[in-house]
């Protein structure tokens, strides 16, 4: 007795279409990460260079303003934005704490969110508005943010920390402020609120 052939014709499309159901994603999937087509974006949405993997402050030796161990006052979804500063606090780590502050006032509601600090030698050219963290002589900070972004930190650079003590984004003294701006917009928008 032999099957008749619309039950064969059922049987085919019925393993064709189990077949697709398998074998289309992992052909796609083949297609997309080993395949010729480069569909991965070219660049990245953040202004400041990101550092992967991020620069644990306390690696460093960095301290806090009487000379302890950097402990961080913070909870997870807190940032901090720090200048960090070779030595004396020159015209660009001037401009760098103004666009600091202005950065947290621009940042309305999450202002509660972001704290500023100058971060180098000493403490002497910090206000009262910035917590003051202080780097060990030859700690090696800067030559290691200069050696995981390719670029020289110069007199003084903006650095955005997380809550933990992690530098995530670095900004050369020639970026305007904006930029930081939109990238600490971006991670208090990703982060949640404490």
């Amino acid at each position: 007795m032999s099957t008749p052939p619309r039950v064969l014709n059922r049987s085919r499309r019925t393993l064709l279409l189990i077949l697709a159901v398998f074998v289309l994603p992992l052909a796609l999937a083949w297609l997309f990460t080993l395949g010729p087509a480069e569909w991965r974006p070219v660049g990245s949405v953040n202004n400041g260079v990101l550092l992967a993997p991020a620069l644990s402050l306390k690696s460093y030796g960095v301290t806090d303003g009487a000379g302890a161990p950097l402990s961080l006052n913070a909870v997870a979804g807190n940032w901090f934005l720090v200048v960090l500063r070779k030595s004396g606090c020159t015209e660009t780590c001037q401009r760098w704490i103004k666009v600091a502050e202005q950065i947290r006032v621009a940042v309305g509601r999450d202002m509660d969110r972001v704290e500023i600090a100058v971060l180098g030698p000493d403490g002497s050219q910090a206000r009262r508005s910035e917590l003051v963290w202080l780097t060990l002589p030859g700690g090696g900070l800067a030559e290691a943010l200069e050696a995981a972004t390719s670029q020289p930190v110069g007199d003084a650079v903006l650095l955005v920390v997380d809550y933990a003590g992690y530098v995530v984004l670095i900004y050369p003294p020639d970026e305007p402020g904006p930029g930081a701006l939109k990238d600490l917009k971006r991670l208090l928008k990703a982060t949640v609120r404490a």
